[in-house]
């Protein structure tokens, strides 16, 4: 478990956003997003084939074309 939990923690610093900022509440705020993020493609790694599973990236660019979609109705 302890394996799991750190190797998760260096995984999310490989997948930083490009951004700062000096305020706590935004950091905060981007922190969460950050695990979210990592967690649902986790979780979605393990919904799927192995053949069909998606990179991170592959994984971010689906989601936010599908959020771009849905916003644009």
């Amino acid at each position: 478990m302890r394996w799991q939990i750190e190797t998760a923690f260096r995984d999310v610093e490989v997948h930083k956003g490009i951004w700062r900022s000096n305020n706590d509440a935004t950091r905060l705020f981007a922190e969460m997003g950050k695990y979210l993020l990592f967690n649902m493609w986790q979780f979605e790694r393990d919904q799927i084939r192995p053949e069909r599973r998606l990179t991170f990236q592959e994984f971010r660019d689906w989601l936010v074309d599908e959020i771009s979609q849905t916003i644009n109705l």
